[in-house]
């Protein structure tokens, strides 16, 4: 499998503000939140999308049981390299959903799959499977946590290159990161998003650091044409985890 993250992993963090690098960024979005402090500290919390594992140290610090892990090998050495440097005792590997249920015994009280990764499950059977794999992760009683883009929202607005609002300064370093999206005319077509970096030190020496990303949404397998929304309703029952979402 292709590593869409290979290039771009090492410099990942610049899309985040210095307080998320240290708070976390999914976790505190209300939904995700209120379920988190419902739980309470102590339960076991499985980052199936840790990226380079921001939300699973900040979780590991509130005192939950973590477990970390990513489709991304380039991003699981960059939340192992993490984990080292702030003495946290999180297990990390590489792992595709559907692999889940085989490759970690251990199961949770709370599943994250969250920061839009689900959509990397290319197709609705790559998705259905995801999805049940990430279900069974989750013990009796459990939650699975799903978090996605509004696609919808991002064709009304129609931006297509997207710059953040400011530079950030880390390390002697000044970055700033920017979006560059081809958007299709119907949500039921591939949509593909270049992340690019930039950042320059005080002598002038400059760092560029590029990913190419394709989400094929679910629609794009639904015979009717329908929004991808409409799409995941006709999955199995079956297939469905109980869900959080924000």
């Amino acid at each position: 499998m292709a590593d869409d993250y290979r290039d771009l992993a090492a410099d990942y963090d610049w899309l985040f503000d210095d307080e998320v690098l240290t708070g976390g960024f999914a976790i505190n979005q209300p939904a995700v939140a209120g379920l988190l402090q419902q739980v309470g500290p102590g339960r076991a919390v499985l980052d199936a999308a840790c990226g380079t594992g921001v939300d699973a140290a900040a979780l590991a610090r509130r005192g939950f049981h973590v477990r970390a892990a990513d489709g991304s090998d380039a991003m699981v050495q960059a939340a192992a390299a993490r984990f080292r440097r702030e003495g946290l005792a999180i297990s990390v590997q590489q792992c595709l959903w559907a692999d889940l249920p085989d490759t970690i015994d251990e199961r949770f009280d709370v599943v994250l799959c969250t920061g839009n990764a689900l959509v990397h499950a290319a197709g609705r059977d790559a998705m259905v499977q995801a999805l049940t794999g990430l279900r069974r992760m989750a013990c009796a009683g459990g939650h699975v946590v799903i978090h996605s883009r509004n696609w919808e929202k991002l064709h009304a607005e129609r931006r297509i290159v997207q710059v953040a609002n400011r530079v950030r300064t880390r390390g002697g370093r000044r970055c700033v990161m920017l979006y560059a999206w081809e958007v299709p005319d119907r949500l039921d077509q591939e949509h593909i998003a270049i992340s690019c970096s930039s950042s320059r030190t005080a002598t002038g020496s400059s760092r560029t650091s590029t990913g190419s990303r394709s989400f094929p949404l679910p629609s794009a397998t639904c015979a009717n044409g329908s929004s991808s929304r409409d799409c995941g309703k006709s999955a199995p029952t079956s297939a469905r985890p109980q869900t959080n979402t924000s």
